[in-house]
């Protein structure tokens, strides 16, 4: 478990619930929990982790908030109110979370509104934490999160949620984790790009995309992921994507093969069976283990390529994954009476 404490400005919007303001804190990373002096959690205000402060002229509560994280849990240990005369002593203890500050945020379940440019310029954003209540989502509210690249949400992927909604405003590449209980299921977003051409000397303008990352965005049905829809992108994508982007869909789609059809599955394998060379290698520098032993049990790599992953691992000095490899390599390699390996022979 790990412990957190942070000040937090908040508003009242009714007797019962509250809206984020601004958060002070000692790490870059931050849990919120979902009541403050027990009010329900529900906004995040306009700017709230944006470096440019936009604060009410009052109305503004202090409090200041001790909590006990364990996995995707928050437990309150003590809440105060801070007042005027101790506000800036408490500060100082403290960091404005906001801005390239922020690296990791989860927000409670309770919160079903996020404000325009909530998280403006938050360029080291890595990756957030959404409910499935989430209702709105205000413009540009991720406007230069450039580097977020993973967005957790806590719902089943076939239940309606706010996931296209956000995903409209980030162009990079992301990956979506639903995540149910001790379920989850991955769906790799790539990145698009958007621009304008001029087509008339009256300045009429023609909006063009590249990249099949805008049409992904696209395959949603009422609210709800559309997987069937998903998985028609791939052969246009073979042909305009690059490796590393292919290999990221099909993996997510193979180990997460909710609504998988086998037409589409046959294409995904092929894939990595045709590229398992350098998905291996990239898997290996990630210690990725339980993505490479699924590769194995599988058997969507091959003899030669599984020997090329061990010397791979071994000039990266991982010995976990070397004696894994050595062991898959047995169990699906093995010439009939050998049943030894050295690392020697490697």
């Amino acid at each position: 478990m790990k412990e957190q404490e942070f000040v937090i400005l908040w508003q009242k919007i009714k007797a019962k619930t509250a809206k984020l303001l601004r958060v002070y804190a000692k790490e870059p990373e931050l849990m919120l929990p979902e009541t403050i002096e027990g009010c329900l959690l529900t906004e995040i205000a306009p700017y709230c982790f944006a470096k440019a402060e936009h604060l009410p002229e009052s109305e503004i509560l202090v409090t200041k908030v001790a909590v006990m994280c364990e996995n995707d849990e928050v437990y309150i240990i003590e809440e105060k109110r801070v007042t005027d005369e101790n506000m800036r002593q408490t500060a100082e203890k403290f960091r404005v979370f906001c801005g390239d500050y922020v690296k990791k945020i989860s927000l409670p379940l309770s919160v079903i509104a996020v404000g325009n440019l909530a998280f403006y310029n938050c360029v080291n954003l890595e990756e957030l934490s959404i409910g499935k209540a989430m209702q709105e989502v205000g413009s540009d509210a991720f406007m230069n999160c450039r580097s977020l690249s993973t967005l957790l949400v806590h719902g089943n992927v076939r239940e309606r949620s706010f996931v296209q909604q956000i995903l409209s405003q980030i162009s990079s590449g992301i990956e979506v984790v639903f995540c149910e209980k001790t379920k989850q299921v991955k769906i790799f977003y790539p990145e698009y790009q958007e621009f304008y051409d001029e087509i008339a000397p009256a300045h009429i303008f023609r909006r063009k995309m590249e990249g099949e990352g805008f049409r992904a965005r696209q395959s949603f049905t009422d609210g709800v992921v559309d997987l069937a829809r998903y998985d028609l992108i791939f052969p246009r994508a073979c042909v305009e994507e690059n490796e590393d982007t292919l290999l990221h869909l099909a993996m997510d789609r193979l180990l997460y093969p909710v609504d998988l059809k086998k037409a589409a599955q046959l294409l995904y394998e092929n894939y990595v069976k045709e590229h398992a060379e350098a998905l291996m290698k990239k898997l290996i520098k990630a210690h990725a283990l339980f993505e490479i032993g699924f590769l194995c049990e599988k058997q969507y790599v091959s003899e030669d390529v599984m020997e090329k992953a061990i010397a791979v691992a071994t000039d990266c000095e991982w010995a976990e994954g070397v004696a894994s490899l050595l062991e898959w390599k047995r169990k699906f390699f093995q010439k009939e009476g050998k049943d030894r390996y050295t690392f020697d022979e490697f």
